[in-house]
């Protein structure tokens, strides 16, 4: 009898494709922290050879090809992390864009720019370019070929635990570096834009014509285009748990295969090639929508679940489930780190765990009334579940109406997608077009308006901080070991379940965050900063737009019991606004004396009028007044309490020495040299003033300040700051220099064996 080169029992079988998709994706999440090298493709060809022997030797391959897979799969992702890059600098740029152009801030147009030439030499890949103008708005568009003088950057990667990694979202998006340019572009012709954007483009414009402004929705529905929807009408989904029907998922493509098979069936096409002409169908329809891990996902398990009816082969949900993931790990290793391919198949995970119990507990095995509406429950109820901790991890929210709203969303929205298609393609056709167009419309305002009513709701979304990663593995293993995925004693189920919950616990306790800490946040040419002792918290200036300081109070579950603005300019101030939008509770503000009556920016005046209109208590501080925050305080040095009015307000800065359990910090936010000798103090560690000015930290400052430590707020693209001087002034005194654009945060952490320095990315 000929013998396969990978025989299966009645129970492995299950577990082929499982494990060959598992290897493969822990490959691509490892791919970051692991060192590039023939080590990897020398594991890859062990695990080969040891899955040959195991199976000349009677025995399961899987174990060699697991580790042949996860060797494969770090490789696989690693050369998407490094494409060709150009080197950094000021270049003629030439280059078409592709794709949709996005405005941001009403000052700055992003897009994705291809045919990238540099002085004349072609650039390899795609760039994402910022243009920023003054005055009126530059007219751009898919496929136009421009010319421009710009900067070429290379992406920084995350600079903190819980910052956004720009880097890997570029990478994942298929663009490998940066432009930014602020000079007049000039439109050359016409170039390859993508053809895709044209499409969704002209549908767009076919949808307006019959259904209005309402096509926005139908857009965002059926093609991913989310851009012509309003922040609120997004967020107002969000809130609710069902902004998953703003973007094309398994909901939307399962409803175009099932339109493509009633098609095809009608048609009385030949059943052999429903697979190649559904496969062609679902591909163009994935491209259409960005080619979204959800999509391919949704589409790939479709066509293997065709494909297995018509070898007449039956295969269950873990492995239609995990040939989908390797479909979409193959065509893009890097969307293993996105929130929509975890979303994605941790939904469909939680339906193929919970789906069957929570039937046979709501009855359905048996017929009775509502019968369907009790499996639609059950299906949510676990997609629900499925979601809960990556939906708490990516958006620190919980949509407390979750299940009830996706049961009352879910079937209008099946019925709209159709309609959607119906009105698009009947856009052209009198009377009809219209009809179709007017009976979307009108159900599209009808969403809307009960999203928006009940996104207002008391207690719509909860707010809730991140759940250790160690915990969210544990909990899902544990789930999985307490399902019949896992073939055993209800016993051992249990007793397996109970292991991997105490280990998951142990393991997220061991790595959490000290309770006393200071973290100077890496916030570009700008300043941030929080002071975390046990639950209280206080930030030292919140940067230009907040994001940062919100990152580690959305992600620790954190508002602000006081907030030090120590003067009135952008670069400090400016993120009050982004902390209030997010819902960030903040208990008291303080400014430096007269901090009103100096020369300010208008946009941290008009900061300043959200924080009195929220009605936040804002108090005025001088020099001698201290406040005590558990462990720690946090004394003012400057300014005094009759400041002097209209001055620079750099001069008359709130500066702080912060005591950090017996560990000074001191704080000279923009203090210029002029005034410093009134704010110095002896330290361990000195936030530089000004980003490191040559017009501050002189050398009698530093003489009398003796810091081991001096952090400089700073970013890569300011030639001046820090200067070269205040550089040298701080290594002729001897101390050590860490820079937030080579370092990342700093977190400074106290301790009995003395003050631990921890630069996010190491020290360079």
């Amino acid at each position: 009898m000929r013998q396969t080169f990978w025989p299966l029992g009645p129970r492995e079988r299950n577990y082929a494709m499982l494990t060959a998709s598992l290897a493969f994706l822990g490959g691509c999440l490892a791919a970051m922290e692991l060192t590039p090298g023939a080590w990897l493709w020398a594991l890859a060809g062990l695990g080969a050879a040891a899955g040959f022997a195991l199976n000349r030797a009677g025995r399961s391959a899987l174990a060699g090809a697991a580790v042949c897979l996860f060797a494969l799969g770090v490789l696989h992702a690693q050369a998407a992390l490094s494409p060709p890059q150009p080197l950094p600098g000021r270049y003629e740029i030439t280059g078409t864009v592709y794709g949709g152009v996005e405005l941001r801030d009403g000052e700055r147009l992003t897009f994705t720019l291809s045919d990238i030439t540099l002085d004349g030499e072609p650039a390899a890949g795609r760039a994402y370019c910022s243009l920023y103008f003054t005055g009126s708005q530059p007219q751009l568009g898919n496929g136009m070929r421009l010319s421009l003088e710009g900067r070429v950057y290379l992406p920084d990667g995350k600079s903190g635990d819980a910052h956004f990694d720009f880097r890997l979202w570029l990478y994942q998006n298929g663009m490998s570096f940066g432009i930014t340019s602020s000079d007049e572009v000039k439109v050359l012709g016409a170039g390859r834009g993508d053809w895709t954007q044209s499409v969704r483009e002209t549908f767009a414009w076919a949808l307006q014509s019959t259904m209005g402004d309402e096509a926005r929705v139908a857009m965002a529905m059926l093609f991913n285009e989310r851009m012509m929807l309003s922040d609120e009408e997004y967020e107002a989904f969000k809130t609710l748990g069902v902004a998953h029907v703003l973007s094309v998922s398994g909901l939307h493509v399962g409803l175009v295969g099932s339109l493509l098979l009633t098609i095809l069936r009608r048609l009385r096409v030949r059943r052999r090639v429903y697979l190649p002409l559904m496969g062609l169908a679902l591909t163009a329809y994935c491209a259409l929508s960005g080619f979204s891990a959800a999509s391919i996902r949704a589409a790939a398990m479709l066509l293997i679940a065709a494909g297995g009816r018509l070898m007449l082969r039956r295969m269950d949900m873990p492995t239609h489930l995990s040939a989908a993931m390797l479909i979409v790990l193959i065509l893009n290793p890097l969307d293993a780190h996105s929130a929509g391919f975890t979303l994605s198949f941790c939904a469909m995970l939680g339906i193929g765990l919970f789906n069957k119990p929570l039937r046979r507990l709501l009855g359905l095995q048996e017929p009775g009334r509502f019968r369907a509406l009790r499996r639609g429950l059950a299906v949510s109820i676990a997609g629900q579940a499925g979601v809960l901790l990556p939906t708490a991890a990516y958006f620190h929210q919980l949509p407390l109406y979750g299940v009830l709203v996706n049961l009352m969303v879910v079937p209008l929205v099946g019925v709209l997608i159709p309609l959607y298609f119906v009105a698009l393609a009947c856009s052209m056709i009198p009377l009809l077009g219209p009809a179709t167009g007017w009976a979307a419309s009108a159900l599209t305002r009808m969403l809307l308006e009960m999203v928006g009513l009940l996104s207002r709701l008391p207690f719509a979304a909860l707010r809730v901080p991140t759940v250790p990663t160690a915990l969210c593995v544990g909990l899902t293993l544990s789930a999985v070991a307490l399902s019949r995925m896992v073939i055993a004693k209800r016993s051992r189920r249990l007793l397996a379940a109970a292991v991997i919950l105490a280990v998951s616990a142990v393991a997220a306790f061991a790595v959490r965050p000290a309770p006393v800490r200071y973290i100077q946040l890496s916030v570009g040419q700008a300043d941030a900063a929080l002071l975390m002792d046990g639950r209280k918290t206080v930030a030292i200036d919140v940067g230009e737009d907040g994001g940062e300081v919100a990152d580690y109070l959305l992600a620790e579950g954190r508002n602000l019991d006081a907030l030090y603005l120590t003067h009135l300019h952008e670069d400090h101030a400016g993120g009050v606004q982004e902390l209030l939008d997010l819902g960030i509770e903040i208990g008291q503000v303080y400014l430096p004396s007269h901090a009103e009556a100096q020369e300010i920016d208008e946009s941290a005046r008009a900061a300043l009028r959200r924080l009195e209109e929220a009605g936040i208590p804002v108090s005025q501080l001088g020099k001698g007044d201290r406040q005590r925050y558990g462990q720690t305080s946090v004394e003012v040095l400057w300014p005094d309490q009759d400041a002097r009015t209209g001055q620079d307000a750099n001069e008359l800065p709130l500066v702080l020495k912060i005591d950090l359990c017996g560990y000074t910090v001191l704080c000279a936010s923009d203090l210029t040299g002029t005034y410093e000798a009134y704010a110095a103090a002896p330290c361990d560690v000195l936030k530089v003033a000004h980003h490191g000015s040559a017009y501050s930290t002189g050398e009698a400052f530093l003489a009398f300040a003796r810091p081991e430590v001096a952090l400089i707020s700073c970013s890569h693209n300011n030639a001046y700051l820090p200067s070269p001087q205040t550089l040298e002034r701080l290594e002729d005194a001897g101390v050590r220099v860490l820079r937030t654009n080579e370092c990342g945060d700093i977190t400074l952490i106290p301790g009995a064996d003395g003050l631990r320095i921890l630069p996010y990315r190491g020290i360079p």
